[in-house]
């Protein structure tokens, strides 16, 4: 992974209260989950916006809208291939450079040579099928399909393939999350 630059820190919007307050409303409205924080979450928080600076709104609410392509790439980066089913703040924290890297990238233009913008329109770079919603029944794979989601992430393997295949084992109905809820 590159190193990406950390925005500088602003009071505009990122407090922790302000932090806080969209985690809880996304967590309600994304998975069901209405719960107070805890003190320690909100230090992670604390330490999170210390990190991240002016995007960590952004990046939360990319992380969270995203929580199984988020999650995924960050277990697969750091090798464990083991993430939480539902978001948890602290591991948001342990793999922020994760988070900025994806909303560096969802927030840069998609560049095409030699291309010319319909209407002076900017281009716009997405990450994941925004068709797909939280409120879809998650994929709950097998421990033989887990295996073989771990093989195909190997060099050699065929991830594509292996979805294929996982969609038809699952009488033709595709696979709505990519990630281990379990």
């Amino acid at each position: 992974m590159t190193t990406l630059e950390v925005p500088k820190q602003t009071s505009e919007g990122q407090s922790v209260p302000v932090l806080a307050a969209l985690w809880q409303s996304r967590m309600e409205t994304l998975f069901g989950v209405k719960k107070p924080l805890t003190p320690k979450e909100f230090g992670q928080l604390k330490l999170l916006r210390k990190r991240l600076g002016d995007v960590t709104s952004k990046a939360i609410d990319l992380a969270l809208n995203n929580w199984g392509s988020f999650a995924t790439k960050a277990a697969v980066e750091t090798g464990t291939g083991l993430w939480p089913v539902h978001p948890h703040i602290g591991f948001l924290l342990t793999h922020y450079a994760v988070a900025l890297e994806l909303y560096t990238i969802a927030t840069t233009p998609a560049v095409i040579p030699n291309s010319t913008p319909i209407n002076n329109a900017e281009p716009i770079a997405t990450l994941w099928d925004e068709k797909t919603t939280a409120k879809e029944k998650p994929f709950k794979p097998t421990p033989a399909q887990f295996a073989k989601i771990m093989a195909a992430m190997e060099p050699d393997g065929d991830l594509d393939q292996v979805w294929g295949e996982i969609e038809l084992e699952n009488k033709n109905e595709p696979v709505q999350e990519k990630g281990c809820t379990g």
